[in-house]
């Protein structure tokens, strides 16, 4: 397919230089950051906010150049929402900075092993950070709980970090908990529809409304321990 002409522009995602092709239904974008991607600009063009180009930033970044969904889905104001929420992203602060640490943890081969960071600025799209800046925030909150620790370096050295026997031990908890959810979740699923009954239908409804609160539980459990210690980090460095 030949485009009906090219031109270099600005990524609507990140910003960096790219180059436009424009075709009759779409725009090819080839960004020198995400990669090659579809999106209409004839009049339903996406208005994208902050949160859209945080999750594209990290979704372009970490798929293949040649993986379908670059050219199965032409990106419009009408499917953005729904195409940004079919993406596995962390959906608050806790689950960022759980995320940046198991990035560390599923790097790491043998323990004590110093992971470098090659690229901060992809990186940190991959981990959804909204900066650079964020993401040194985030481990610098790490380093202070003792989940990690920076190699000594001199200022030509890439930054690396690994993780400390404490960061292991809370990495472990976190995976159990999770293990433990969906371990309930799927016991309560089992053969729970073997007629059109309401008292079967009831045992369904009180199945999904305990998996539901099980889920919120060990969210809130979760949420109030890191919390609770990003508050006192934050008292600690004021």
């Amino acid at each position: 397919m030949v485009a009906d002409n090219e031109k270099t522009g600005k990524c609507p995602i990140c910003g960096n230089s790219c180059i436009e092709a424009h075709f009759k239904e779409c725009v090819l974008y080839n960004c020198v950051k995400c990669g090659k991607y579809k999106m209409n600009d004839f009049g339903n063009e996406p208005k994208l906010t902050e949160h859209h180009k945080l999750v594209l930033r990290h979704f372009y970044s970490v798929i293949p150049q040649g993986d379908p969904r670059r050219y199965s889905i032409i990106i419009d104001n009408d499917n953005i929402d729904k195409f940004v929420e079919s993406i596995d992203y962390p959906k608050n602060l806790v689950e960022k900075v759980d995320n940046v640490l198991s990035y560390f943890v599923n790097q790491t081969k043998t323990y004590g092993q110093f992971i470098v960071i090659q690229n901060k600025d992809i990186l940190s799209n991959k981990l959804f950070c909204f900066s650079t800046d964020e993401f040194d925030k985030i481990i610098h909150y790490l380093i202070t709980q003792k989940y990690l620790t920076m190699a000594t370096r001199v200022m030509s050295d890439p930054e690396s970090y690994a993780v400390t026997m404490e960061g292991l031990k809370y990495y472990q908890e976190y995976e159990k908990r999770v293990s433990i959810n969906k371990n309930k979740s799927k016991q309560c699923f089992v053969a729970m529809w073997f007629n059109e009954n309401s008292e079967q239908k009831n045992i369904d409804l009180t199945c999904r409304m305990s998996i539901q609160l099980q889920s919120n539980l060990l969210l809130n459990m979760k949420t109030d321990l890191l919390l609770s210690k990003l508050i006192t980090w934050s008292t600690a460095t004021t």
